[in-house]
């Protein structure tokens, strides 16, 4: 009914003060007690005479606005019944289509949901990284807000308590890590907050290279959660060196792999050779003489 409007016909299923037929309902728009409308009659088809408008001059007087709000709408000349009509088509009628758009409120899509899962990286690595997007990875903080009591020190570097934030960004066996990927792009990496690392796929990157810098964020995060839990549960210290090794070898494949082209962008071709990716060139142009 919020969205609903009557479309006057012969007044008798309007409530004059209660419904909207001339804009908002009158109760509303002269703000009257409904102590004190309830007194008067409460049909639109009681102001109605002889297909004209007639408002009692005892309510005039003390809402002269109600005649001009009245008079903006056109009584017909026949005897039809009144009509509901919704407010957001053109002619009136609420089909279901119309019912399901009203209900099913636009979402918000994501840009980095195709970044993660990707044909050319394999799902074993994305849905670490779809977990931590999620805030749904068991780090010690995670383990705490669900109601487990146990003390919290970051497993990598000892000196911080566990959090998603610090354990895949600050702490230092994580930092060593970024700062080398910063350093085969040429630039500089700076995360405010986790969904941040996918800016760095808004670069103008080719196809190809792009492919290679989502597979390594991928598995950038994926390594740092291997040897967390290696050094958690097996006591195995890990070496940050070794860990980018492995990196190198798993984007090597996704790289490699990947039908996607590259360009003869310089940027691009270093990018590439720091992870012995072979170049894919773009298609060449077909050529067809015409006579």
């Amino acid at each position: 009914m919020d969205n609903s409007k009557w479309l006057l016909g012969n007044g008798r299923l309007i409530k004059f003060w209660e419904d909207a037929w001339c804009g908002e309902p009158l109760h509303e728009t002269l703000n009257v007690n409904q102590d004190i409308y309830r007194e008067y009659p409460q049909f639109v088809h009681d102001y109605i005479q002889n297909f004209r408008w007639h408002i009692p001059q005892t309510i005039l007087v003390h809402y002269p606005a109600l005649k001009l709000l009245a008079e903006k709408v056109t009584i017909p000349m026949e005897d039809k019944e009144d009509k509901l009509i919704w407010n957001h088509n053109s002619n009136g009628d609420l089909m279901m289509r119309d019912s399901y758009a009203f209900k099913n409120q636009p979402v918000n899509t994501h840009n980095w949901a195709k970044l993660i899962w990707s044909k050319d990286i394999p799902p074993s690595k994305s849905i670490l990284t779809w977990r931590l997007i999620h805030d749904k990875v068991p780090t010690d903080e995670k383990l705490q807000q669900r109601g487990c009591q146990l003390p919290s020190m970051c497993s990598l570097c000892g000196t911080h308590v566990e959090t998603s934030f610090h354990l895949f960004f600050e702490c230092c066996f994580a930092f060593r890590i970024w700062c080398w990927f910063a350093s085969v792009l040429d630039s500089s990496l700076h995360f405010q907050s986790i969904p941040d690392i996918w800016s760095v796929c808004d670069r103008g990157w080719s196809p190809q290279c792009k492919v290679v810098n989502q597979a390594t964020i991928v598995n950038i995060i994926s390594t740092i959660w291997y040897n967390r839990n290696q050094r958690r549960f097996h006591n195995r210290s890990p070496h940050w060196q070794l860990a980018i090794n492995n990196i190198i070898t798993a984007v090597n494949l996704s790289g490699n792999y990947t039908n996607k082209s590259s360009n003869s962008s310089v940027r691009d071709l270093i990018i590439l050779k720091k992870f012995n990716v072979l170049v894919h060139p773009p298609k060449p142009t077909c050529i067809k003489e015409i006579i």
